[in-house]
């Protein structure tokens, strides 16, 4: 290991890497060679998962480029490519381990941004049948590859218009969405923050894990939202219909929303409303406390049922 580090140290500074940014690249290595040691790889099979000292450097090497001579609208992004936008069009989006933003603006082009050391010609970035698609990189990276650095942004600018279906899917991802208006938005997390604003869809779905989602002015239809872990926080949402929420163990803070019939299944997250008004409610908790409490008592919820094993359950006065 100390032989495959100081090899790829010297070729990092043939490339003209930064020296900060070569101690956090030797950093992550070697915490995936002991990795790969611990399950069980000698020093060769290491190198062939890994790639030569030089074919890494390389690699992280065409990550940098200078951006003073990157076409850019966005101070401190570079723009990578953009689409021509001339009907209706979905969105496919799914990424491990890079941040990103995507959001509405009045144009008529999908727009691709970077930040960070980042090679964006081994992602899938498509617009092919009216679908504009940004997968994960054709080469894929584990356990014995390189990871990406963490300080690396993908921002996606699309015509702020309706569009029928916006799928989003997530790992060690954290996300900023705003902006988006769509028949069906769907997205799936896993161990990343999602901060969404300003949505608006007939259908919200959300499945969360070990993340945490923050949303607020959102106007839909109908909301599924499931979480296992991740905690939730609603403020000043409009849902016409439906209200469905499963939790293991994920807390949901809720401000200032309307809804049509509502449904709670949790385990042992607490749900907490304020001036939170739906049509009707029920209520399923195994140990999650349920407390609802609004000024506007003259709107009646109608309280279809509530069940507790050893969780409170309180629907009131403010």
């Amino acid at each position: 290991m100390k032989k495959f580090l100081e090899e790829l140290e010297k070729e990092l500074t043939k490339n003209g890497i930064k020296k900060s940014e070569i101690e956090e690249i030797l950093h992550d290595h070697e915490e995936m060679i002991k990795e790969a040691k611990k399950e069980g790889l000698s020093d060769e099979e290491i190198e062939t998962k890994f790639g030569s000292p030089k074919h890494v450097a390389d690699e992280l090497g065409s990550f940098s480029q200078n951006e003073d001579d990157v076409e850019s609208d966005i101070e401190g992004f570079g723009l990578f490519k953009s689409f021509s936008v001339q009907e209706d069009f979905n969105i496919n989006i799914g990424l491990v381990d890079e941040d990103f933003e995507l959001s509405g603006e009045d144009s008529s082009e999908i727009k691709v941004y970077y930040k960070g050391k980042i090679d964006l010609n081994k992602y899938q970035i498509t617009f092919e049948d009216n679908v504009f698609t940004l997968k994960e990189p054709k080469m894929g990276f584990s356990l014995f590859g390189i990871r990406r650095s963490a300080s690396a942004t993908i921002l996606i600018k699309i015509p702020y218009r309706m569009i029928p279906q916006c799928i989003i899917s997530a790992v060690n991802a954290d996300a900023i969405i705003n902006k988006i208006k769509s028949g069906t938005f769907q997205i799936k997390s896993t161990n990343g923050d999602m901060s969404l604003a300003d949505i608006s869809s007939k259908l919200f779905k959300t499945d969360t894990v070990n993340g945490d989602m923050k949303i607020k002015r959102l106007k839909t239809e109908a909301i599924e939202f499931v979480t296992i872990s991740g905690d939730v926080t609603l403020e000043h949402i409009d849902c016409e219909n439906n209200f469905a929420v499963n939790s293991v163990s994920g807390d949901m803070n809720i401000n200032n929303m309307h809804c049509g019939e509502c449904s709670f299944h949790t385990v042992s997250g607490d749900i907490e409303g304020n001036n939170f008004y739906p049509t009707s409610i029920s209520v399923k908790s195994v140990s999650g406390d349920i407390d609802i409490r609004n000024e506007d008592m003259s709107h009646q919820i109608e309280i279809k049922s509530k069940k507790s094993v050893s969780g409170s359950i309180n629907i009131g006065k403010k």
